[in-house]
């Protein structure tokens, strides 16, 4: 805003005082040097001269009444911005018997300025009544602006602002937050809307406060273009499968394979994902990886917990810190098992070793020649071929096939729970015995108890005729078996009594027992 000027008003008073100070103090100093004392040889002035002096003086007494006595009405000063963008004005009230500001006297002041547009007359109103009513400037208000120009935006495609954002879940029983569940990737649903459309919006001339036009500018907008995997629908961009969606440069798309570059650890948080996985690090210990499709490790896994549909191929191996628990709908591809629950669909293949873990199979575990399997363990319907079952020092190894594990679980599981029951009625049987108070409410108990431990025997004897699934199972073994290795084929049991070597085992339903020999 420009600078003000001084006030005409105050401008006045000041000349004014100044004046009558500086005329005062003329006259009295010409008093003090004039000589008074009339020296007799002077003569006395003339009628006449004194006659023009009187005059003189009359005139300039009523000059100085006439200044002292001039009406200053009210008024207004007006200030416009460099930009013209904005207009202040300074409202001044009447002095004396001045007139009052009128709303005409500031409509004559923004025309004679070509001020025309954006004018708030409400303010200007109030503004006059302020200053008339209170006798009291009103300095400094705003009382036009200019229309400020609206920038073209181009059509374009903007991401679901959800879909952009990481997502984490929360402990809602501790209430904290888990730090492996915060994801640095996003899962769409096929369907799923992940981008829209923003159609062209067209720019607005501005104007300014003397009504002249400014020309819009064209907003240079980041557009993004539509990648594999989807399609558009209307202003909608949907997914056309499940999977990841990925943005790169100008460009997004739904994978289907999802590749993790690195380790799996806080970075990326725990991998649920709908399609194949690909890791190119480490699983670290306590992380999750689950998958719709199959699971490609090139490190090692340490298995916290890992599931998937498809298979599971590990370059090295998998390690489960004897927590760790993996479930596959394929086969199983690693060097190596330590301390894991496995469990596989389709068969099992290990190079080196399968080290005090509990396998479970629908069809093989096959290993190298120089395989072992060293405690633990191994439940596998078709078979079990190594190099190396057991160890001299005797550990505990037991091999177990030609039968269905889901079936073998389910009977383990009746095992379990007819024994708490019957723990229970027994429990109950002796305060019945006893009499001892309030036992006429457990009479119906018991007969529950009964009822269910009739039940889960009937269900245990059902499930007898689907528990074994292939009498011609085999355990082979290409270098040696140890003492104390326990084979059971079909729940024929047999226990290795000495070293053997280049042997296999299998069911000789003939004689109902398992036999040996060399391979």
């Amino acid at each position: 805003m420009p600078e003000k000027k001084k006030k005409k008003g105050e401008k006045y008073r000041e000349y004014i005082l100044e004046d009558i100070l500086k005329s005062t103090e003329e006259i009295i100093q010409d008093i003090e040097s004039e000589n008074l004392k009339i020296e007799k040889k002077e003569k006395p002035i003339s009628k006449e001269k004194k006659d023009i002096l009187e005059e003189i003086y009359l005139e300039e007494l009523k000059e100085l009444e006439k200044e002292k006595s001039e009406v200053i009405h009210g008024y207004a000063e007006i200030f416009i911005s460099e930009d013209e963008m904005e207009v202040a004005v300074d409202f001044y009230p009447p002095m004396e018997n001045g007139m009052p500001l009128e709303l005409d006297d500031v409509k004559h002041l923004l025309d004679s300025n070509g001020v025309v547009h954006g004018i708030d007359w409400d303010t200007i109103l109030h503004s006059i009544e302020k200053c008339n009513n209170e006798r009291t400037p009103v300095l400094g208000v705003t009382i036009a602006r200019g229309t400020e120009p609206e920038d073209e935006v181009p059509e374009h495609i903007v991401i679901e602002p959800h879909l952009l954002q990481p997502s984490k879940q929360r402990n809602t029983e501790s209430h904290r937050v888990d730090f492996k569940e915060f994801t640095s990737y996003t899962l769409v649903k096929k369907g799923e809307t992940i981008a829209r459309i923003v159609p062209r919006k067209e720019g607005k001339f501005g104007k300014t406060v003397k009504g002249e036009f400014i020309p819009y500018q064209t907003k240079n907008v980041k557009t993004l273009q539509p990648g594999k995997n989807t399609v558009v629908e209307g202003n909608r961009i949907v997914a056309a499968c499940d999977g990841r969606l990925d943005i790169k440069g100008n460009t997004f798309w739904v994978s289907e394979v999802f590749e993790v570059y690195g380790d799996v650890n806080y970075k990326t948080g725990n991998i649920k994902f709908p399609g194949d996985i690909i890791i190119h690090g480490r699983v670290n210990d306590g992380f999750k990886v689950e998958s719709g499709g199959t699971i490609i490790c090139k490190q090692t896994l340490d298995a916290s917990e890992v599931v998937c549909d498809g298979d599971l191929i590990i370059d090295k191996g998998i390690i489960g810190r004897q927590k760790g628990r993996v479930k596959v709908g394929g086969i199983i591809s690693a060097k190596f098992i330590e301390n894991c629950w496995v469990e596989a669909e389709d068969s099992i293949y290990i190079e080196t070793g399968v080290l005090h873990s509990i396998i479970y199979t629908h069809n093989k575990v096959e290993m190298s020649k120089n395989g072992i399997i060293v405690g633990g363990k191994i439940f596998a319907q078709n078979g079990v071929s190594a190099g190396q079952i057991g160890t001299k020092m005797g550990i505990k190894t037991e091999i177990h096939c030609g039968i269905d594990y889901d079936v073998q679980k389910r009977m383990e599981w009746i095992k379990e729970k007819t024994m708490e029951l019957a723990s229970k009625l027994n429990m109950i049987n002796d305060r019945i015995n006893k009499r001892e108070k309030g036992y006429e409410k457990l009479i119906p108990i018991k007969e529950k108890v009964m009822e269910n431990i009739h039940k889960l025997n009937e269900a245990a004897k059902n499930l007898v005729f689907y528990l074994d699934k292939n009498e011609n199972a085999e355990v082979v073994v290409h270098g040696t078996v140890y003492p104390g290795v326990y084979i059971e084929i079909c729940h024929v049991s047999y226990l290795v009594p000495r070293e053997l070597m280049h042997v296999h085992f299998w069911l000789d339903k003939e004689r109902g027992k398992v036999q040996v020999g060399p391979i």
